[in-house]
């Protein structure tokens, strides 16, 4: 499941993604050699493996993982170090098309989002998020800005999102 905390001081709390993969990520030999991450990396960053720890551009050019895109790095987190888990990922590290391969991942293991900003987009389905700031588990994309609303200006979301 998908747990998110409407913290908007939470980037400034948490260390980026980019550092955290930096740290926890880098020296492994086996990540490219996973499906998801081959596939986050085509589908986000637009590169094809190559080798244990590289990365080749459209136009040819060979990038280190590290200069991999910050949500991309955030994914194979998710999917690969248990040992982050259940802290915090820096929800402002990851951009709309993220969010599928979160959603994909939260079928199987549980995350945790901290998210300053209202997230996502009305046509991407969102299954069950347990919002942290209303104790609430939400379903799609309208009550989840709902909540997002109610946390964020109280008043229960007037003069946010309804619905």
């Amino acid at each position: 499941m998908l747990y998110v905390n409407f913290m908007y001081e939470g980037d400034e709390l948490l260390p980026s993604n980019s550092t955290m993969f930096r740290v926890r990520m880098r020296d492994r030999e086996d990540l490219l050699s996973y499906e998801f991450a081959q596939r986050v990396i085509r589908e986000i960053d637009g590169c094809e493996p190559a080798g244990h720890r590289e990365v080749k551009t459209s136009d040819g050019r060979y990038l280190s993982l590290n200069e991999l895109a910050g949500g991309t790095k955030g994914l194979l987190m998710m999917a690969y170090e248990p040992k982050i888990r259940p802290y915090y990922f820096r929800g402002g590290g990851f951009g709309d098309n993220c969010v599928p391969y979160i959603l994909e991942l939260c079928e199987t293991i549980d995350i945790k989002l901290a998210v300053g900003h209202l997230w996502g987009t009305a046509d991407q389905d969102f299954g069950e998020v347990f919002v942290e700031n209303t104790n609430k588990v939400v379903k799609g994309w309208l009550e989840f800005a709902n909540e997002y609303s109610i946390a964020r200006f109280g008043n229960n979301g007037v003069g946010g999102v309804g619905y």
